[in-house]
């Protein structure tokens, strides 16, 4: 029993290390070689390349062939004796008026060229393996209808740009015979597209159809202006002006322009017969692909006014250079987005923060109107998403934010339904990007249990029945808080008649700032004095409310602890930090000594304002912003 169970560990210790292949319909010969040609993207993708790379070659050698062919009078077989050609020689003699009256063509240089041994070599061996490609792709192609794929455009050009290299090799005087190897510009241009369209199966990208289009159209072209010049500067060789490459391109190019400057003209029928033939192909083909990119570029315009209505994206490169938050909302009113802002921008440690709009709402026209402001335009994107798809968190650059602000959903008529909203888009984005703070806003206080991994949340309810109830017991209580915390220039009601508008609406831009009693000209004269006298004194010369002050040094239970309104009891110190209530920071202050020797600050604001008309939702964003704000200064 013990040798079984040992022969039966190492047979399994054998088997572990066994690697099975299976082979499903693909054991014949045929199938094989169609996986490794066609099916398999990565080798059919070099198949693609290296065909491209020989038919480019194939050119080149015509080219060199071309510019070292400089007697084309004298062309003949390989190894014959060239025959009388004086006849010829005195027709070169003659003028293009009088070579018009009589031509004489001469069809040996339509027919044969000097072309080296070396040349041919390197041309006979890219033949024969171009021949060979086509014929294995052809059989591997091959469904039933064998004709289809003799009688294809392609195959008929491979066909007449290698067979003929064969054939020399049976008969050696054929090595000087022409062959129009300059059409395998046209193969070229077909293992481009396939090689594009294999290289994005490989790589799973599509291409923008508009630019393989123009990519297309481009080869199109070039192809034709190459047939064109190589054709008319070989049937020129048998006329009486014979043209270079350059001379040729230059012809081609003029009369495909419809210029025609005449300086250069075909002088025999051959030639003539041949640029007409180009001119109609021309006239037929180039619409064909011109209709093409037309059909594209609506197509992709179409597209484009799509995705601009799902808004853009903000880019991995952005996020890694560029401080962002993601503002999550599921409705998108101007009022809310505006209250968001203008406070969020208001504190200056936040202007080079970018601010990630992601709502499955469409903009409407206010908002686009908004979002087309310069100030914003620079620094709000718009998203047009759902925090629930990962996609979308992903195109927010979620994990790279700095923080996520998830706003409560106001298009529920239920504030439970509305609450289950917020945590499910909290949870995700939890689950998402764990490590990216959050402040949640909700309605209902019982739910504060489900978000409690948040950074920070604020409930409504409980806020705004906290601020009515501290209002029962000091009348105007919620108003002087909803006041200190909105953004205001304090210019509101100024126009008015009614005295009591303005001067309610100077003091509704009062707002609380901090600054060390040592670094302060507020505060700064009354280090040693009492708090109730800097307060009392620093209103009567400044105009400003002394409300708080944190002492430097405090006992350990006392960390970040704020005394408001101490009394007599406590000494000011340099190192105190003073709150206070004022129209503006006192760094933002002018002090202007009017003639009764009395100081006063000419302030100016440099935060924005927005008319709120629910003071309760504008001062729960207040809320929101104010606590990613601690929690930011808390990091510093």
């Amino acid at each position: 029993m013990l040798h079984d169970k040992h022969g039966m560990e190492t047979l399994l210790w054998v088997a572990q290390r066994v690697r099975v292949e299976y082979y499903v319909n693909e054991n014949t010969f045929k199938e094989r070689l169609q996986l490794y040609f066609i099916k398999n993207q990565r080798s059919s993708l070099r198949i693609r390349i290296a065909d491209l790379f020989f038919k480019l070659l194939t050119c080149v050698l015509y080219i060199v062939r071309v510019i070292t062919d400089t007697n084309p009078t004298f062309a003949t077989c390989s190894g014959c004796t060239v025959g009388n050609k004086t006849e010829f020689l005195e027709s070169a003699l003659l003028t293009e008026e009088a070579f018009q009256e009589n031509p004489i063509i001469n069809w040996d240089a339509i027919l044969w060229v000097n072309r080296p041994t070396f040349l041919w070599a390197i041309q006979l061996v890219l033949a024969l393996v171009s021949l060979t490609e086509a014929l294995l792709l052809t059989y591997l192609g091959y469904k039933g209808n064998i004709w289809q794929q003799i009688l294809s455009f392609h195959f008929i050009l491979e066909l007449v740009t290698t067979i003929p290299f064969a054939l020399t090799i049976l008969w050696p005087p054929l090595r000087h015979l022409f062959i129009p190897v300059f059409l395998n510009c046209w193969l070229a241009k077909r293992s481009l597209e396939n090689m594009f369209n294999d290289l994005h199966r490989a790589m799973q990208k599509s291409q923008s159809a508009l630019s393989q289009q123009l990519m297309i159209l481009s080869a199109t072209l070039l192809c034709l202006v190459f047939t064109s010049v190589c054709g008319i500067q070989h049937f020129q060789r048998a006329g009486h002006r014979h043209l270079n490459l350059f001379q040729s391109t230059y012809y081609v190019v003029v009369t495909f322009s419809t210029v025609g400057y005449g300086d250069f003209v075909p002088d025999i029928w051959p030639s003539q017969l041949y640029m007409v033939i180009m001119i109609c192909v021309a006239l037929i083909v180039l619409p064909t692909q011109i209709r093409l990119l037309l059909l594209q570029f609506e197509q992709l315009a179409f597209t484009w006014m799509e995705r601009q209505k799902l808004g853009g994206s903000y880019s991995s490169h952005r996020a890694q250079s560029e401080k962002h938050v993601v503002v999550c909302s599921t409705t998108l009113h101007a009022d809310t987005i505006m209250d968001f802002l203008n406070e969020f921008y208001a504190h200056p440690l936040l202007q080079d923060f970018y601010v990630v709009l992601l709502s499955p709402m469409e903009l409407d026209t206010t908002m686009r109107m908004i979002l087309q402001v310069p100030i914003w335009a620079q620094r709000v994107i718009y998203i047009q998403g759902s925090c629930l798809k990962d996609g979308d968190l992903a195109r927010a650059r979620m994990n790279e934010a700095e923080a996520c602000f998830i706003l409560a959903a106001r298009n529920y008529a239920d504030k439970t339904a509305a609450d289950e909203h917020t945590i499910l888009r909290s949870w995700a984005v939890k689950d998402f990007a764990p490590n990216v703070p959050q402040y949640v806003q909700i309605f209902r206080p019982e739910h504060k249990l489900h978000v409690k991994f948040a950074e920070h949340v604020v409930c409504e309810d409980e806020f705004k029945y906290a601020l009515l109830a501290n209002n029962c017991t000091c009348p105007g209580a919620s108003t002087l808080v909803t006041l200190l915390l909105h953004t205001s220039r304090g210019q509101e009601g100024q126009q008015s008649p009614e005295e009591w508008h303005r001067l309610y609406g100077k003091c509704s831009g009062n707002e609380i700032y901090h600054i060390v009693l040592g670094d302060s000209r507020f505060f700064g004269e009354y280090e040693g004095k009492s708090f109730t006298y800097a307060s009392f004194h620093s209103h009567r010369k400044y105009g400003v409310a002394l409300v708080g002050v944190r002492p430097a040094e405090l006992p350990e239970f006392y960390e970040d602890t704020i005394l408001l309104n101490p009394g007599p009891r406590h000494i000011m110190k340099k190192d105190d930090t003073c709150y206070y209530m004022s129209i503006t920071k006192e760094e933002n202050s002018a002090f202007v000594v009017n003639q009764n020797q009395t100081t006063t600050p000419e302030t100016t604001k440099d935060g924005l304002y927005t008319e709120n008309l629910n003071p309760f939702w504008g001062t729960n964003q207040i809320v929101i912003v104010a606590k990613f704000l601690q929690a930011k200064m808390k990091r510093t």
